[in-house]
């Protein structure tokens, strides 16, 4: 049988802690936000911008509908090209 032969102390005599293994970070689980197409995938018809636009109007309230049907035309066209709304 083989002797053990016994370890020699370090200065101070006290262990150095044990390092923890590094872990590589994990992936965000988040998905990513769906960004607009762009616009020469798909072309903006007339017909896109006033189903849109309508859309726009049918949810503002009844006071503010019939006062700026240019201004939806212009939010839905904006919308639909991914522009933002002036």
């Amino acid at each position: 049988m083989a002797k053990k032969t016994p370890r020699a102390k370090k200065a101070g005599g006290k262990r150095s802690p044990a390092k923890k293994p590094k872990t590589a970070k994990r992936a965000s689980s988040r998905r990513p936000t769906p960004q607009p197409a762009p616009a020469a995938s798909v072309p903006v018809t007339r017909e896109m911008v006033a189903k849109r636009a309508y859309e726009i109007w049918l949810g503002k309230n009844h006071a503010a509908r019939s006062n700026h049907p240019v201004q939806n035309w212009l939010e839905a066209e904006a919308e639909l090209r991914g522009k933002p709304a002036k």
